[in-house]
């Protein structure tokens, strides 16, 4: 039993270390992440920032049919005004278990639900202001 312990130990400590290493993948990378969000991932600079600040549900997740309303703030990261034609693809997406890796589930594309175009204004603000000079956009689905 005396050198029982000693292995038992062991076999503990490496189960959990295991166990405290396993975490779920960020989204871009899931597998056909790039494809299905018509991407690419490390490409990091761009001329202004888009974030999602608002959706009209707490949790993100949309019913097909549900009305939903979402801002958006734009930052501009250059020295001049931007004047840019864009779209908002909006689509349909889930996730699927890969077998054997918890860890690491796959995008899967269900539908293309809506293309909306929109034209991107945004000023230059002189000095470091620019850096908080933001527009929000307000869009709501039919």
């Amino acid at each position: 039993m005396m050198k029982l312990k000693p292995i038992l130990l062991f076999l503990f400590c490496t189960f959990l270390l295991q166990t405290l290493n396993a975490q779920m993948k960020d989204a871009p990378d899931w597998l056909n992440y790039e494809k299905v969000m018509n991407l690419k991932n490390n490409q990091r600079h761009y001329d202004f920032d888009v974030t999602c600040i608002r959706t009209s549900s707490p949790a993100n997740l949309f019913w097909p049919g549900e009305k939903t309303k979402f801002t958006f703030q734009l930052v501009n990261n250059l020295n001049e005004a931007i004047s840019v034609d864009a779209k908002v693809e909006v689509i349909q997406y889930g996730a699927k278990g890969i077998p054997n890796d918890i860890w690491l589930p796959e995008m899967v594309k269900i539908a293309d639900i809506q293309s909306i175009p929109v034209l991107l204004i945004a000023v230059w603000v002189t000095g470091d202001v620019r850096k908080y000079a933001t527009l929000y956009w307000v869009f709501s689905s039919s």
